[in-house]
């Protein structure tokens, strides 16, 4: 099977109602096969895909903003480990999870919602980091 079939399989479920539309499927083999897949709903929530040097995330944007899926989806009490190695695997499972709370992740960026829920994920967001410092200062 080609890549971009398998790409276009694993994020079926979100395309194919027309909840969200492919933007990029980008696969680059001279760079280890970094590969960034990006879609779009009407909405005006983003959603990505990134392949990078074997690592596999999601992050989910607003605008020009993006911010890790598993923290969009701790605001709205979901959890998620969407990290992976295998890239279909983490789009097909990521984007089904995405499609079933949809509404509520389309809340948390809404007008009355935006400010809190955008202060929330950068304060996630510092937490992760800061926890990634310390247990690389503490492994040395």
């Amino acid at each position: 099977m080609d890549f971009e079939k398998e790409i276009r399989d694993a994020v079926a479920e979100v395309t194919g109602d027309g909840l969200f539309e492919i933007t990029h499927i980008i696969y680059d083999e001279k760079n280890f096969g970094n590969v960034l897949v990006q879609l779009k709903s009407n909405a005006k929530i983003n959603v990505r895909f990134i392949k990078d040097r074997g690592d596999v995330w999601c992050e989910i944007g607003l605008a020009e903003e993006w911010f890790i899926v598993e923290d969009v989806l701790t605001v709205i009490g979901v959890q998620i480990d969407s990290k992976g190695k295998e890239l279909v695997e983490v789009i097909a499972k990521t984007t089904h999870v995405i499609k079933e709370n949809f509404v509520q992740i389309r809340g948390a960026f809404d007008k009355e919602h935006l400010s809190e829920t955008t202060s929330t994920l950068k304060e996630l967001a510092t937490k992760r980091m800061m926890s990634l410092f310390s247990k690389v200062k503490g492994s040395k």
